[in-house]
């Protein structure tokens, strides 16, 4: 595991710079609250990005492998 710090507005790349630019995906700290950190995934269309207490439902059978299409609604704040 990689642990890194973060400031508000700073980024993360993950992929080879060198290699195929739709493999790879940025992460961006958009804000810092008190009790959380807002995120920003930036990434090619087709690759999947899931919150890991989802994904785990889904796994358990409790969600189903299909969810509603388009993007999720944003963030109230």
């Amino acid at each position: 595991m990689l642990i890194l710090s973060r400031r508000s507005d700073e980024s993360v790349t993950v992929g080879d710079p060198a290699g195929v630019p739709e493999k790879m995906f940025k992460v961006t700290v958009l804000e810092i609250r008190k009790s959380s950190v807002l995120l920003g995934f930036q990434a090619a269309q087709e690759v999947p990005i899931h919150r890991s207490e989802l994904l785990q439902r889904v796994n358990l059978g409790v969600l189903p492998r299909e969810g509603p299409t388009g993007p999720e609604p944003p963030l109230s704040q």
